[in-house]
């Protein structure tokens, strides 16, 4: 009995609370019913996960999937089973047609619920093929369409926001855009409990025992988990948006966000001075460097970091050297 591998993707998050991923799973199990097969459930699907740029394909479940077809673990005679060919590419012609002939050369059907299309080796004639490359191009043009259209609107989202006006009501958890959409405003309990947070670092309190008091203290939160976290706290800590600054930028599909012009000061409405934002920085880099734990980190103390200015360059804001500050990934 043929053994049938459904796969199931889609692209953005939105989708999660949508019909895509039942309608997706519907049809794999009344197709693999119908054709009689045995339906694997392993391979796992790639919720909110592009195919535009190759993401899946790369460090997906489908990654993992086609890793497991080169080893062998997948047998041959096997079939993977897509509502349609989008689902499985929707890159540069080249690379989605290069990914479905590797699946079928390597002795792997591909099924397309939504047509009706097997494809299979040794099986794949002329008409087969230019269809399949038609369809590939199409779901490439759609998705690079769709992505100039969503830059175009950012861009436009980014002109207004050098206006000062609000751009979108995704903000910062202590803040609000205003009912009539002309600017912002802070929510008095919510801007207290920033300003609790950063008192306690100024004080020397890591971030594990500013979460500790905050849960203790039943302080109300604004974060998507429900929950206060010491990770949240020490991002939190490290956010340039309490000091009312925004920095634009962009992240195309399946891309890392990138840093866009100069950041924006005084866009957003104040709840941390900068004086107080400068010396809460570094308080936990001094943290840090004598070998306190910050956020879920643990500090090494200052022999293990190297500074060609150490002692040469001073910050005039407080009195420690700027080698007691880090910058990069993993920056404190």
């Amino acid at each position: 009995m043929q053994v049938g591998y459904s796969y199931i993707r889609f692209s953005h998050p939105d989708q999660r609370k949508g019909d895509s991923f039942r309608r997706q799973t519907d049809l794999a199990e009344k197709y693999a019913e119908e054709k009689g097969m045995v339906l694997d459930k392993s391979l796992k699907p790639d919720l909110a996960v592009s195919a535009y740029r190759g993401k899946n394909r790369k460090t997906g479940n489908l990654a993992a999937f086609l890793h497991k077809i080169t080893t062998g673990t997948v047998a041959k005679g096997s079939a993977l089973l897509l509502e349609s060919l989008d689902r499985l590419s929707r890159e540069e012609l080249e690379e989605s047609f290069d990914l479905l002939r590797s699946i079928v050369r390597a002795g792997v059907e591909v099924h397309t619920i939504s047509d009706g299309q097997v494809y299979k080796k040794g099986s794949m004639d002329a008409q087969q093929m230019i269809m399949s490359i038609f369809v590939l191009a199409r779901s490439n043009e759609e998705s690079k369409r769709k992505s100039e259209r969503c830059a175009a609107v950012a861009e436009q989202a980014r002109e207004r926001a050098r206006t000062g006006k609000p751009t979108t009501k995704r903000v910062p958890g202590w803040i609000r855009v205003k009912e009539d959409y002309s600017g912002f405003e802070l929510i008095p309990s919510y801007a207290a409990t920033v300003r609790t947070v950063y008192r306690m670092a100024l004080n020397g309190y890591g971030a594990n025992l500013i979460c500790d008091h905050l849960i203790k203290d039943k302080a109300e939160t604004w974060t998507t988990k429900g929950r206060w976290s010491p990770d949240y706290v020490s991002a939190l800590l490290r956010d340039r948006k309490v000091t009312g600054e925004y920095q634009q930028g962009k992240c195309p599909r399946g891309m890392r966000r990138t840093v866009v012009g100069e950041p924006i000061s005084n866009y957003f409405p104040k709840v941390i001075d900068e004086l107080t934002w400068q010396k809460v920085q570094n308080q936990r880099a001094s943290n840090w460097g004598h070998g306190l734990s910050v956020g879920n980190r643990k500090g090494k103390g200052r022999t293990s970091w190297r500074n060609v200015f150490a002692g040469l360059l001073y910050d005039q804001m407080a009195t420690a050297s700027f080698i007691n500050r880090r910058t990069g990934p993993g920056n404190i």
